[in-house]
């Protein structure tokens, strides 16, 4: 009497290669609904508009948000540009951006600080983030 073999079932390879195929659309599907990485936005600031409050020992300058938060301002006279916050500080090096202590303005009454403040100018290039 010959011996029977159990035939083996098909669903098991099935289940294993949907799931798969299934995988691999919900990866496509991520990977094309991903936004692009923002641009820098940016806008003009200058002693003539700031007055005593501004706070470089250069005239004018580009000020710009650069994703996720770095702000940074470029002296238009000379074209270089330097960090004002954290976040650009810790891009400075990779970005060749400068540190902003070597065009920071000495304050005019040392009873308010040592230096000019920076605060309005970066408020003003954080706005430019949103």
């Amino acid at each position: 009497m010959p011996t029977l073999k159990p035939k083996k079932s098909p669903v098991p390879w099935l289940a294993l290669a949907a799931a798969l195929f299934l995988l691999a659309l919900i990866a496509v599907a991520a990977f094309s609904t991903r936004k692009p990485q923002a641009e820098a936005s940016e806008g003009m600031v200058s002693a003539a508009t700031m007055g005593a409050n501004w706070p470089f020992t250069f005239s004018e300058g580009r000020l710009r948000c650069e994703p996720p938060g770095a702000v940074v301002i470029q002296d238009t006279a000379s074209g270089k540009t330097y960090s004002l916050n954290g976040t650009a500080d810790v891009r400075a090096a990779e970005e060749g951006w400068q540190d902003a202590r070597s065009v920071w303005k000495d304050a005019p009454d040392p009873s308010s600080g040592p230096k000019v403040s920076i605060a309005e100018v970066t408020a003003q290039g954080l706005a430019l983030c949103n």
